[in-house]
Parts: structure tokens; sequence; C-alpha cells
């Protein structure tokens, strides 16, 4: 990964590196992936984004928070400062997917959102203030914008979590950008059931707030088992998938990878549970089958 220090006001103090393949061709995708708390960009590679997009050809970019401002290395999804557009890390990301856009050439219609835990929640955060500039993201193991105000409220929105009508998160989830009239980017969400740092009723108060703030139904469309794994797909009315979640048995707080399968490196908070959250978010963000990972890299 290169180390890019200059990529705009930075105000949230964010160090942000790129990951830039061989061979990439004009209007390609770009995915923006985030760490989780205790840890570093790098250790976020073994999510197995770098391999995918050597095979996939698109561009990665991951933002890293610093020791100074939060001594855990979390992105402070829960201060108000750092979740307001055009405001803190918030605009510090948006500054990174800028000068991505203004360096190469990336297609606007294809630009992503990714990460773990703190990098999950804020995930939501992007999504939710910066609709204009994401197509699609997927959560792990995180939480819905707009959950906590402040650090000790992060904690009950962690675990055990809010208990908020359907209408409250969709309202606060348009507050994120309240002038926004588009559509929407899709959400893609992930939690173990034995997440025991995040309460999964996280991920199913993800789903009622995108689906009160996209108008589709808070029912799923459909249900399924895959590799183990519920998965459920909520659509709209032309039919498109607009939310799909995926609950895994007996996965604790971390990203869900596939090692056997090429999918990723298992290591703190990256999971060995035969199933590839990496590969299967970028079909979801794609709408291509899911990519054989055993190629990746070549």
């Amino acid at each position: 990964m290169t180390t890019v220090s200059a990529f705009g006001s930075n105000p949230g103090a964010l160090t942000m590196y790129a990951y830039v393949p061989a061979g990439v061709a004009a209007n390609a995708p770009l995915v923006v992936a985030m760490h989780g708390c205790t840890q570093s960009a790098a250790d976020y590679v073994n999510a197995g984004w770098n391999d995918l997009a050597d095979q996939e050809k698109f561009y990665v970019v991951y933002p890293e928070q610093s020791p100074a401002n939060n001594v855990e290395k979390c992105f402070d999804w829960f201060q108000d400062e750092d979740t307001t557009r055009d405001s803190g890390e918030a605009l510090s990301i948006k500054q990174m997917v800028d000068w991505m856009k203004a360096k190469y050439s990336i297609d606007g219609s294809k630009v992503y959102v990714t990460g773990l835990s703190a990098g999950g929640a804020m995930t939501s955060v992007m999504l939710s203030v910066y609709p204009d500039v994401f197509a699609a993201g997927a959560v792990m193991s995180g939480v819905p914008y707009g959950c906590a105000h402040s650090t000790l409220d992060a904690l009950t929105c962690m675990n055990p979590g809010k208990n908020k009508a359907p209408s409250d998160w969709g309202a606060a989830a348009k507050a994120g950008d309240p002038s926004f009239s588009g559509t929407y980017p899709r959400l893609s969400v992930w939690h173990g059931q034995s997440d025991t740092t995040v309460n999964e009723s996280n991920a199913a108060d993800l789903v009622t707030q995108w689906a009160a703030l996209t108008g589709v139904s808070q029912t799923a469309d459909v249900t399924e088992t895959v590799d183990g794994a519920t998965h459920t797909e909520f659509k709209d009315a032309s039919g498109r998938v607009t939310i799909e979640r995926w609950s895994i048995p007996d996965m604790n707080h971390g990203t869900a990878l596939d090692p056997q399968n090429g999918c990723g490196v298992a290591a703190s908070y990256m999971l060995d549970v035969g199933l590839c959250s990496t590969a299967r978010a970028w079909s979801f963000f794609t709408g291509e089958a899911p990519p054989n990972m055993m190629h990746a890299g070549g």
C-alpha cells in the first residue's frame, strides 16, 4: 500500500493508504475499507480486499485512525463532530475518495464502503451522510447511524443495543443528509450470532433503519441458508435487492473469512468461519456472482 500524505484538509486527522493493482482499466470501481478498534490499516488487509482487487481490478483505500484521536484506534462513530457531513473524520474519508477520483479513472457510480466494528459503524456514517458518494456498503459487526452521541452512549448502543421505532431509525439516517433526494446506497449487513462485543440486535436495527429510509418492506423477500449462515434479502418494488443480512452461527466479533478458499488471513477479529464476506460483499456491490478467491492475486 502507498501512504498518501496530502489528500485534503483532513479535519479528522486520519491517515490514508491506497492500494493500486496493476492493469486497472479506466472507470474502475473503488472500495473504502475501514479497520476495527485496536487495528491498523495493515491489519485489515487480512480481510482480502487487496487480493480481490488484484483479481477484479479495482482500487482500495484504507483510512487509518490515530491513537492521538482515539487511544483504542476506534473511528469516532459516536462523536457528532466526526459523523456530520463535511466535518471531522467523515469529511477526511470523503476527501480520500475525492483524491482517488482526481488521481485515477474511477467510475463515480461504483464507489463502495465497508468496515469492521468501529469501521463498520463508520460505514453506516458514510452511507448516511454521503449517500451521493457511495453506491453500496457492507457493515461488519457494526451499528446503525445515530445510535450513539457520546462514549458512554456508545457502550449502550453496542450492548445490549438501542430500542427505537423503525421511523426513528429511519429519521436518524435521513438526518445525515436531509437535502438528499436521490436513490440511497444499498446495504449489506454481517454479524455473528455469538458476538459478545456488539450485540447482534444491531444488525436487525441496521436493516430496520435502512428499510425505513429506503421504503422497502421490513419483511424479508428471501430467506435461505448459505454455508451455514442465514441470508435474507429485502427488495424494492422493481425487485432489486436493496438490503441483505448475513447472520452467522457461533461467530464472535469480527469479519467473516474463508482462508482455506483463498479468502483472507485468520487473525485477531479476522475469523475463519468458512464464509467469505469479502467476496460476497463484492458480489452484492456489483450484482455479479461471488468471485472465486482461490484465483485472487492472479
